[in-house]
């Protein structure tokens, strides 16, 4: 569901294209790694006790060519869920995603045609990125710069500066805003999903459902517990996503994805001009934003 298994790899670095987006604030690699690993932990245990639960409720799915039926009362759930997602204007959203001992953080926040981006990888630092209307203004960590044609000239000349462009520009068309909620998708193809219910839970001081869903396709399975708001507007709070690939020896991913300040606005604008170069002002050897 969503996690698109892996994610898109531009100029070396992984840059999260889920939801892709950032705000304020993110916290040192260092401290990250200290909290995602305590609160990983922490999840993980609920994760299986709400698993637990459920299996007692309604049974194990089984694999595919045996699989259970999926719980409509869960179906139901999570397409309200998408629904709601299509009215939503304004929300925060922040996703831990921890893969092969490496942490990488991403944050989002949406405010009507404006949004902003943030991404810390281990080792790059901070990329981070504002979108209003079809403009966007992305700032590469440091080593993007270094690792230019020009080098140490590059990095002199426009480290910490911000490249304009549009977001169609083949630099650019996979660093601007997506969907905050691509993640609750089920396109994958060849994959089958199993929907179960699992126990009531709080989130944030919401009273929440959970589902419960596997996906399974050749490339592995992916585990996924989906809290929805029980009262009001059925919007996503949060959603543990445990998945392990099959592929090249065996490797696992483990994501935390929150969702926060739906219909709360927040001020975005785009960066001055002088801290600002255009992309087609720049000279090949200064592209930090290399072509696949």
């Amino acid at each position: 569901m969503g996690t698109r298994w892996w994610h898109v790899v531009i100029g070396g670095a992984v840059l999260v294209a889920l939801a892709g987006c950032g705000g304020e604030g993110a916290e040192s690699s260092e401290e990250g790694r200290e909290r995602t690993a305590t609160s990983r932990a922490t999840a993980e245990d609920e994760a299986a006790d709400e698993a637990s639960d459920a299996d007692e409720a309604v049974g194990a799915p089984q694999a595919p060519g045996g699989t259970e039926p999926s719980d409509e009362e869960a179906v139901e759930w999570l397409d309200r869920a998408r629904q709601a997602a299509g009215d939503v204007t304004e929300v925060r959203m922040r996703a831990d995603m921890t893969a092969e001992g490496t942490q990488m953080i991403t944050e989002l926040v949406v405010s009507g045609d404006r949004c902003t981006t943030s991404l810390e990888y281990p080792g790059l630092g901070v990329t981070d990125a504002v979108h209003v209307g079809d403009e966007l203004w992305v700032r590469p960590a440091e080593p993007y710069w270094w690792n230019t044609e020009g080098g140490q000239d590059s990095f002199d000349t426009y480290a910490g500066a911000y490249v304009r462009g549009p977001q169609e520009h083949p630099h650019l068309r996979f660093l601007g805003c997506r969907s905050a909620f691509a993640v609750l998708d089920e396109d994958e193809p060849g994959a089958d999903y199993t929907h179960r219910m699992g126990p009531e839970t709080v989130v944030d001081g919401q009273r929440a459902v959970t589902v419960l869903v596997r996906q399974t396709q050749p490339e592995g399975t992916s585990e996924q517990t989906i809290m929805i708001a029980a009262e009001g507007d059925p919007h996503v709070l949060q959603m543990r996503v445990s998945t392990e690939f099959d592929m090249h020896g065996g490797r696992s991913m483990y994501t935390v994805y929150e969702w926060a300040d739906y219909g709360r606005p927040t001020a975005i604008e785009p960066p001055a001009d002088d801290v600002t170069v255009h992309i087609d002002d720049l000279a090949e050897r200064d592209n930090p934003f290399p072509l696949e």
